[in-house]
């Protein structure tokens, strides 16, 4: 897991849509399908709604470390809505343009969205 200037270890994470779309009640389930819908029609508009999480490294090196979310999403960071340090952000910046396995796991939750969206209870969308 990336480790900012900071010493901060970060890390992304689904942001709980497929959950909710599953368990969620249905004016949740409806909401959130027409944001994704309106928002998202692609992996990669994806990313601004992924949760950033940081690790507890006092309990282990990343990835097997404790994780927790920071309580921003990686749109809110970009956009200078947290406490990251310019230099952060840019850091942060820098690695989602240069992960490897970034796009692809972007591509599998949106597919898992799609996939649950089309078998959600509120009938929006049909196969």
């Amino acid at each position: 897991m990336p480790q900012l200037s900071s010493g901060r270890h970060f890390g992304i994470a689904a942001s709980g849509f497929v959950e909710l779309l599953k368990n969620g009640s249905d004016t949740q389930k409806y909401a959130l399908t027409v944001m994704l819908r309106l928002q998202v029609t692609t992996p990669a508009q994806l990313l601004v709604h992924t949760r950033i999480v940081y690790y507890d490294t006092s309990q282990g090196q990343p990835p097997h470390a404790p994780a927790y979310d920071s309580g921003f999403t990686a749109g809110m960071i970009q956009k200078g809505e947290s406490d990251w340090s310019p230099a952060e952000v840019s850091e942060l910046n820098h690695w989602l343009q240069t992960n490897p396995q970034l796009e692809g796991w972007l591509e599998q939750q949106y597919a898992d969205i799609n996939h649950a969206i089309r078998n959600s209870s509120i009938g929006l969308e049909q196969d």
